[in-house]
């Protein structure tokens, strides 16, 4: 049974008494970026930078009221708030999730948002889709483990990224070939050996 809670949010401000910034119900709630799903519609709200907060939540999780009171102080601006970069992985969820928080933790690229991830061992995609993806983003990072659907159209997409001046990151089994020649056997690698990434661009010789 999902837990039902009401949650408010505050600032705090030295030597004033925390103001209430918005008050809803709902199933679920996250912090820098506080999503407090309200009856009627999903309130956002947006947290400043370098500022501390408090949350107070009542809930009932079957056991009866109960009442939680925390704080927290967000992050400065990342180092780098205008590099944006696109995450594409065929690894588990849970090492997806993992990786961004800690990217989110050490604040140097832009703050990753779910639009920024393409799980490519479940999404497949066309080379035009996943150029149309990387649009607007400088970097990207490519982590695979996981058998990767369309990934003669993925190598093609970063070749062509990277010849428009981008940057990739590789990590994982992206060079590995799933045949009997090698003890991998699991195609995860971005492309064939031949084609345009392995040849231009891929740091690692396919194996």
């Amino acid at each position: 049974m999902p837990l039902a809670f009401t949650a408010s949010l505050a600032k705090n401000h030295a030597g004033m008494s925390p103001r209430t910034a918005v008050t809803a119900r709902g199933e679920s709630a996250a912090s820098r970026r506080l999503y407090l799903k309200g009856t009627q519609q999903d309130d956002v709200v947006l947290c400043t930078d370098t500022a501390t907060y408090a949350v107070t939540l009542s809930y009932d999780d079957g056991g009866g009221p109960a009442i939680l009171r925390t704080t927290w102080k967000t992050l400065p601006p990342p180092a780098h708030p205008a590099l944006h970069v696109k995450y594409i992985t065929a690894i588990p969820a849970d090492a997806v999730l993992d990786m961004a928080h800690r990217i989110d933790k050490a604040n140097v690229v832009a703050v990753p948002t779910n639009a920024d991830f393409i799980d490519a061992s479940t999404r497949s995609l066309s080379a035009s889709a996943y150029a149309a993806a990387l649009k607007h983003h400088q970097s990207a990072l490519v982590v695979t483990d996981m058998p990767v659907l369309s990934s003669d159209k993925l190598g093609a997409a970063l070749n062509q990224f990277c010849n428009n001046g981008h940057g990739v990151v590789l990590a994982g089994q992206t060079h590995w070939r799933a045949d009997a020649a090698t003890p991998w056997n699991v195609t995860s690698a971005i492309g064939g050996e031949t084609g345009p990434w392995a040849t231009h661009w891929s740091l690692f010789g396919y194996r």
